[in-house]
């Protein structure tokens, strides 16, 4: 009538995928994250292009290509690279990072005073912004030079 051994089998598949469902959950929100991450700074980086390509066409913009020519042309470089290429990698190792910094700081039981006792704001002014200005410095000298930082 019952089969014991198929109700031992379930049992085990169950425990199974309880053992994993949290790091699976946590994969999935990483992954998610990188790609809201990533959408919106696309968004961001393709305003900019277009608040750009409308200062320049004004005669403000022309005059400030005329003074400040390598500042001009740092920042046409920047915005006429590939913006997903841009976005993507700025996106991953700016996740990179934070994720190495958490873990050590959460290794060294110092997370408690930099992250966790803090506010959103307070998280996004001691950790988000210092991290995230991070991939920006050390972005190769002929990508984005550290003249306009």
């Amino acid at each position: 009538m019952f089969d014991l051994n198929q109700d031992k089998l379930k049992i085990k598949a169950a425990k199974f995928l309880n053992y994993f469902q949290k790091p699976i959950s946590r994969i999935t929100e990483i992954i998610l994250l990188i790609a809201f991450t990533a959408v919106a700074y696309m968004f961001l980086l393709y305003c900019a292009k277009y608040l750009w390509v409308l200062f320049t066409a004004t005669d403000v913009g022309q005059a400030y290509a005329e003074i400040y020519v390598e500042s001009y042309r740092i920042t046409n470089d920047v915005l006429n690279r590939g913006i997903f290429s841009l976005s993507m990698s700025m996106t991953l190792t700016s996740c990179v990072i934070c994720l190495i910094v958490g873990a050590v700081f959460k290794f060294l039981h110092i997370i408690q005073y930099f992250y966790s006792a803090r506010g959103f704001l307070g998280r996004i002014i001691f950790t988000g912004l210092p991290l995230t200005f991070i991939p920006l410095r050390q972005r190769p000298q002929g990508e984005i030079r550290n003249s306009f930082l």
